[in-house]
């Protein structure tokens, strides 16, 4: 892909490379590569800023997630849209979006629209200091490209940064010298490191299980049986590419790109997930054979894991289809509490046995054995209630005493009646509902009641009050039938 003929105007070969990779616990520079050919150019590239493009977004999401701005699962919209002046694409070509896409799927597809309207809703003079606190000393200015890597950084302040996140948030300057001793082995200096916690534990394994699922995406870099995180960057023009890869053991960083301009990269489209992904690759796969590498720890205190629903990125609710279910991690202080909006609970009106709330009523029951309630469908029961075999009747013992105004009941004409019952010994009811011809008419705390009613048919009309105690269950029936003149 590159020969040797692409060189720039002053005869250096194009691309060039800057590698430098790191120890995370200790910040030492395990091995460190300015370019291609020292004798060529012996301008050391890790120190030269350049264009981070998505390789950025680590202090977007940072800052974001710490900050409880919005977590893993929430759904976000990849369209077009206007920052103050501003429309980045996405990287999928013109007028292609992501539409709508969780905040794990935008950092792994590495969406530009989400991570910058992540930043606004951050801050981006917060994002700057996130990107301070771990280790970017470039200039940075809050200009809302700053969240797709506008502002330049050099190789060796990103890979401090992304040390620190392979380092559980703590932050380690890197060095390249250890110790410097005299050829008999006396130390005339040692370089004592300095690590210091910028990040909470939680939140950076939070970013660091995000960015496994970017190096899991990405082919090119993927190692079977190696577990590590990454992100890949490129720039307009393909003119800089990045891929910062990491294990506990290891934080690499590789940039291919231009010494300026000068040399067009477009025709070959250097993407970090190609050539840095590849590079960053092949050094792990010699590294590896040198440094046993190990897993990710396990989630430390304050992650939390909920199941989420994939069409809403919310809680999932017994409604949502297991299918469409998933488990997500969360920082414990920012646990989203809104179930899901995409499904509904499903709701379903039955009627229950009175004298057992947990079986349903048989069908031929009337309204003063019933008690009607809406619950979701999974929770309606499904055995329908058998009635005790007993000698005695509910009614034993309750006789109802009906006095009525005008006495005579006829059709269409209301009537005043006073209602009260000769309770059984010991009954213990607190409220009593009264049903007449079958419907419930009112409900009362206590007896006599009195209530109206105009009757719509002629003949006999049943008058019933059930007694019940504080959790609905049936004490006595008293009833009584009276007739209705036409």
């Amino acid at each position: 892909m590159f020969v040797e003929s692409d060189r720039d105007s002053l005869g250096v070969f194009q691309p060039q490379v800057g590698l430098v990779s790191v120890d995370p616990k200790t910040g030492y520079i395990l091995a460190m590569v300015g370019g291609t050919n020292y004798d060529e150019t012996n301008f050391n590239r890790v120190l030269a800023p350049r264009q981070p493009g998505s390789t950025f977004k680590l202090f977007d999401y940072t800052a974001a997630f710490d900050n409880g701005v919005t977590f893993p699962s929430e759904i976000v919209a990849s369209q077009p849209t206007n920052f103050g002046g501003w429309s980045p694409p996405e990287w999928l070509g013109t007028n292609q979006w992501f539409g709508r896409i969780s905040v794990a799927n935008a950092i792994k597809q590495s969406s530009n629209i989400i991570a910058a309207k992540t930043s606004l809703r951050t801050g981006l003079d917060r994002i700057i200091y996130y990107a301070r606190k771990m280790g970017v000393t470039s200039p940075l200015k809050p200009y809302a490209s700053l969240s797709i890597g506008s502002f330049e950084i050099s190789p060796l302040e990103m890979v401090e940064a992304y040390s620190t996140i392979a380092n559980g948030g703590v932050r380690i300057t890197p060095y390249p010298i250890r110790r410097i001793e005299t050829e008999n082995g006396t130390t005339i200096e040692e370089h004592n490191f300095a690590a210091t916690r910028v990040v909470p534990a939680s939140t950076a394994w939070l970013v660091q299980t995000m960015l496994r699922g970017v190096y899991e995406n990405t082919s090119n870099a993927r190692i079977s049986g190696l577990q590590a995180a990454g992100k890949t960057g490129s720039t307009n023009d393909w003119h800089d590419a990045w891929y910062d890869g990491f294990t506990p053991e290891l934080c690499t960083v590789i940039h291919i790109g231009n010494d300026a301009t000068r040399a067009n990269m477009s025709a070959i489209r250097n993407a970090g997930s190609r050539f840095p992904a590849m590079t960053w690759k092949a050094y792990m796969l010699e590294a590896i054979k040198l440094k046993k590498q190990t897993y990710f720890g396990p989630k430390p205190e304050g992650i939390s894991i909920r199941t989420i629903c994939d069409a809403s990125g919310l809680l999932a609710t017994e409604a949502c289809p297991a299918s469409s279910t998933h488990s997500s991690y969360f920082l414990s202080s920012h646990v989203p509490t809104q179930t899901c909006t995409v499904h509904p609970p499903i709701l379903q009106t039955v009627r229950l046995a009175a004298e057992d709330l947990t079986k349903l009523a048989p069908t031929d029951w009337p309204d003063s054995r019933v008690v009607v309630r809406t619950m979701l469908r999974n929770q309606v029961p499904t055995e329908v209630y058998q009635e005790p075999i007993t000698s005695e009747p509910i009614t034993s013992g309750s006789e109802l005493s009906v006095t009525a105004f005008p006495k005579q009941f006829k059709v269409g004409e209301q009537i005043t009646l006073n209602l009260d019952v000769t309770q059984p010994v010991g009954s213990v009811a607190v409220s009593f509902d009264v049903y007449i011809g079958g419907s419930l008419v009112t409900s009362a705390s206590s007896l006599p009641v009195t209530v109206t009613y105009a009757p719509t048919l002629a003949g006999s009309l049943e008058i019933v009050i059930v007694g019940r105690t504080a959790s609905l269950d049936t004490v006595f029936q008293a009833a009584s039938t009276v007739q209705v003149q036409p």
